[in-house]
């Protein structure tokens, strides 16, 4: 599932893969062309998903020095399964969603028709623009009454219209990281905590 659709991906097996201080075995694995699906993946070889990463105690995104650091658990934990995204709860307009939280997304997208099932009274501040987030058209609204960790706040938003009910259930849309505008962003998997600064 690529935001509203899904997409052609083959699967493939490998024996043992290294990601910094981390070592994973038998590992299955994706393989899809992927410039055909993002403009910000021309030049990458892979993406490393929270299968994987979700292996760890927690990593850190540092933008400043742009590394990413894992922190591994500690020997002898119980290994968790994988997770196959990190969500964050999040308000708008007295109303509680559920977001993803996608590293390589520059915005916040919310899937309208499931929004306006939560609020049919859905307030926005000001016209909405139609525009393109690469292969996706999707509509920017200035959403009021929106709670990111503090108090409520105006923020520009992008609406798409999202997958059947059966798909992605209990997803109200994808929370891009790069919106905080964050210096360090850590995804701490053991408190199921998102922090930054």
């Amino acid at each position: 599932m690529n935001f509203d659709k899904y997409i052609p991906v083959e699967w493939s097996n490998i024996q043992d893969l290294r990601v910094g201080p981390m070592r994973v075995q038998a590992v299955r694995v994706m393989v899809v062309k992927l410039a055909e699906y993002s403009e910000l993946a021309e030049s990458a070889d892979g993406i490393i998903g929270l299968d994987l990463l979700s292996r760890t105690k927690s990593f850190t995104i540092d933008y400043d020095r742009r590394t990413v650091s894992l922190q591994l658990t500690e020997a002898g934990t119980p290994e968790r399964s994988p997770a196959s995204c990190f969500v964050i709860s999040l308000v708008v307009q007295g109303i509680p969603i559920h977001l993803a939280v996608d590293t390589g997304l520059q915005g916040i997208l919310l899937y309208g028709n499931r929004l306006r099932k939560l609020l049919p009274k859905m307030r926005i501040d000001g016209e909405s623009t139609n525009t393109a987030m690469g292969r996706l058209r999707a509509t920017q609204v200035r959403l009021p009454g929106m709670r990111i960790g503090g108090s409520d706040q105006v923020r520009t938003v992008f609406l798409i219209d999202g997958p059947d009910q059966g798909d992605l259930p209990g997803l109200d849309g994808f929370f891009g990281a790069a919106s905080l505008h964050a210096k360090r962003i850590e995804f701490d998997f053991d408190a199921k905590v998102l922090r930054w600064q």
